[in-house]
């Protein structure tokens, strides 16, 4: 039984990733768009710029990651003195009734200290595997896409 008990709270986060990657990505973008000068291709910037944006758009998921992940480890507590819910929107409106939409974020810190270094980790790690692979004088967009699921796999060690 307690296996099972694994799988509760899974809707949050399976709804909760859509929403972060929307979110990652769109602020990664947003953020290059800010450091670049008018008229420049944000494809240019400097790597310690693409650091700055991965870090940011850590911080920015963090908000949305939050409480998915407060309710999912609600929902996955085992013990006897763990509240029992049924269901995950359930379980979202008996914290809100109880602390406030604030008590949703009860761990955001934590959230922060992981997702900010992280996804400068993250985006960082796949910048450098493009920009290894780009061609000398060539631009990214001659990295095959093989070569791009590579760097993307190197991003995705460095978190």
């Amino acid at each position: 039984m307690v296996f099972f008990a694994l799988y509760r709270g899974l809707p949050s986060p399976l709804l909760g990733s859509m929403v972060e990657n929307s979110v990652l990505f769109s602020s990664y973008g947003f953020a290059r768009r800010l450091l670049t000068k008018p008229g420049d291709d944000p494809e240019k910037i400097p790597f310690s710029y693409k650091l700055v944006c991965g870090s940011f758009s850590g911080a920015c998921v963090a908000t949305v990651l939050t409480p998915v992940e407060l309710i999912k480890c609600r929902m996955q507590t085992v013990n006897q003195d763990a509240i029992k819910y049924k269901n995950s929107w359930e379980c979202l409106v008996r914290t809100v009734k109880a602390g406030g939409v604030t008590s949703l974020f009860h761990g955001h810190v934590g959230t922060l200290c992981r997702e900010v270094p992280g996804n400068a980790a993250w985006f960082g790690g796949y910048e450098l595997g493009v920009y290894l692979l780009t061609p000398k004088g060539g631009s990214k967009s001659e990295v095959h896409p093989a070569g791009l699921a590579a760097a993307g796999a190197l991003g995705g060690m460095s978190y």
